[in-house]
């Protein structure tokens, strides 16, 4: 989203701030809908075959918020925070509509799947990384003071936050690699 802020700066800052709030307003906005269909679709379709058509509308959605340069990760956070607390975007009458008896047990299989293809996702990126990474490169002098000061400005990083927000001894959480 700062990369497309930054892009978009390139005439004046005010029309910028425009674009970025308008697109990522419409995003959420558009992602909110996706939401509720998606849910509503978890708890009504009846097939065996329920998961692909959803997240295959998940993707569409995704590829046209792209197109559009759009912040398309937003629409999959948001979804990923709906999924994970329907308790407390779901209540009252809307219950009724999105909720039955199997759209628990729907939404538990739809968390298992996602989490498997996230560990495929990650297992063919690092068996691709490995594969191209060529062992020569990783001793150069540039990529060794990059490598270095990366991990420099993460646990630079780290301190701060863990400064400003724990209370506690910092040095054995400090140590602990960040994830994300």
């Amino acid at each position: 989203m700062a990369y497309n802020f930054l892009v978009l700066s390139r005439g004046s800052v005010l029309g910028a701030i425009w674009s970025f709030t308008r697109d990522t307003l419409a995003m959420a906005i558009i992602s909110l809908g996706c939401c509720f269909l998606l849910l509503y679709l978890i708890g009504r379709i009846n097939h065996r075959i329920k998961f692909l058509p959803i997240i295959s509308v998940l993707f569409l959605v995704y590829a046209l918020a792209e197109i559009n340069h759009m912040s398309s990760l937003l629409l999959i956070l948001i979804f990923g925070l709906f999924l994970n607390n329907t308790d407390l975007f779901i209540r009252g009458r809307l219950s009724q509509i999105l909720k039955n008896e199997l759209f628990e047990k729907e939404l538990d299989q739809l968390k298992n799947l996602t989490a498997e293809g996230a560990f495929v996702v990650r297992t063919f990126f690092y068996l691709i990384l490995g594969y191209a990474t060529i062992p020569h490169d990783l001793i150069e002098v540039d990529a060794v003071i990059v490598s270095v000061l990366f991990v420099a400005v993460i646990y630079s990083w780290r301190w701060v936050t863990l400064r400003l927000t724990y209370t506690g001894p910092l040095i054995p959480l400090l140590w602990v690699a960040p994830r994300g």
